[in-house]
């Protein structure tokens, strides 16, 4: 399966990893050309790099290959800083909220902001789960169902 076929049947678009590394569409259609040729040396280092992370990845999905660019400072338009103003911008909102859920789950934030110690975090961690009321059966059930994978 050659990197194109594998984009489409992980239903990432050609558009979207365009935008992502701030180039244009015949642009990132012409990097997809040179990787298929193998023409390596053709390629930015970046461009090489996020192909060569698509090509072995398994499972693919948008948000693995975003997350990739991110952690990877690849993508110009995928910033840190928006992310960071998001968080605040949430942040703020719980923080105003006058739901007990929301305090909860700023409680756990500042655990998590504030905490270099694991175990500083999971008190707040289970008032969270507690408060929401969610039992662990169901968190079990949750976690396999997220993965697609089937209980045993």
């Amino acid at each position: 399966m050659n990197i194109r076929d594998k984009l489409r049947n992980s239903n990432i678009k050609i558009t979207e990893l365009s935008y992502y590394l701030g180039v244009s569409r015949p642009t990132m259609y012409h990097f997809l050309e040179l990787y298929s040729l193998k023409q390596y040396p053709e390629l930015e280092k970046k461009v090489y790099d996020l192909l060569t992370f698509i090509d072995n990845t398994k499972p693919l999905n948008s948000a693995i290959v975003i997350n990739y660019m991110i952690n990877n400072r690849i993508s110009s338009n995928v910033s840190l800083e928006n992310q960071n103003d998001e968080f605040i911008d949430r942040y703020t909102r719980l923080q105003s909220s006058q739901s007990n859920d929301d305090h909860l789950r700023i409680k756990l934030a500042n655990a998590l902001l504030m905490s270099d110690d694991s175990n500083e975090i999971v008190e707040p961690l289970m008032e969270l789960i507690e408060g929401l009321h969610i039992e662990q059966n169901e968190i079990f059930n949750n976690k396999y169902k997220i993965r697609g994978e089937r209980k045993k």
